[in-house]
């Protein structure tokens, strides 16, 4: 069994505890809040709160070749553009999750913990995907609405049929090593670096080169997302 699925199994039975004890202490189920669930387009709304601390953590915890974001300020940026969640109960595509993981980086390791942290999480906090739409609605609106016509949905379904580095062979987020080649990681960096410069990354993220496909016909210029 991979690490990746030891993990899932391992978020799974605390969630079952957690219900088990709510159960237990008569405890009301509360309605299912759905930033929590990463796909309810907020991006921008910004969760103050927990930004500093997430990217205190993830800049000092993640490193060299595990590095998730190029800057401070990139950090920042995604932070704002993602659900908040609840740092109580830090799943789901969102910074509490992903505050999580980073900070686990700095007490257990980071080979995997990092990319967890980062912008896509590798399918522990969110979808890779999922990620990715959420950033591309917020931080590079104008072409969102082009290609998706507002839809995340569609979003979605067009980067599944994207190579995902992590899926194929393990390879995991990083803001040094995945910033070319057809595959979510180099979209994801991308996206993220739209915080600084949106006019020149938003097209990357998009799928113009570096992000272009192989048999791409040269890209540049309304690529779309690359899909070739």
């Amino acid at each position: 069994m991979s690490r990746r699925q030891l993990r899932l199994l391992a978020t799974a039975g605390s969630l079952f505890l957690a219900t088990a004890c709510a159960s237990i202490l008569g405890i009301e189920d509360a309605s299912p809040d759905p930033l929590l669930q990463g796909g309810a387009g907020q991006g921008g709304n910004g969760p103050v709160g927990y930004c500093d601390d997430y990217c205190s953590s993830i800049e000092e915890n993640c490193q060299d070749d595990l590095q998730q974001y190029s800057a401070r300020a990139v950090c920042e940026g995604v932070c704002a553009a993602l659900p908040e969640g609840n740092i109580d109960n830090p799943v789901g595509n969102t910074i509490a999750c992903r505050m999580k993981n980073a900070t686990e980086a700095g007490q257990i390791g980071g080979q995997t913990e990092c990319s967890a942290a980062g912008p896509g999480t590798d399918g522990i906090c969110g979808d890779n995907c999922d990620s990715f739409c959420l950033l591309f609605q917020s931080l590079c609106s104008v072409q969102f609405e082009q290609e998706f016509a507002g839809s995340l949905n569609d979003c979605r379904e067009l980067c599944n049929t994207l190579p995902d580095l992590f899926d194929d062979d393990g390879t995991t987020f990083s803001s040094s090593l995945t910033t070319q080649g057809n595959s979510v990681q180099c979209r994801l960096y991308h996206v993220s670096q739209a915080v600084l410069d949106a006019a020149t990354h938003c097209k990357h993220a998009s799928g113009d080169p570096p992000c272009a496909s192989a048999n791409s016909a040269g890209g540049g210029g309304g690529s779309g997302m690359g899909f070739y």
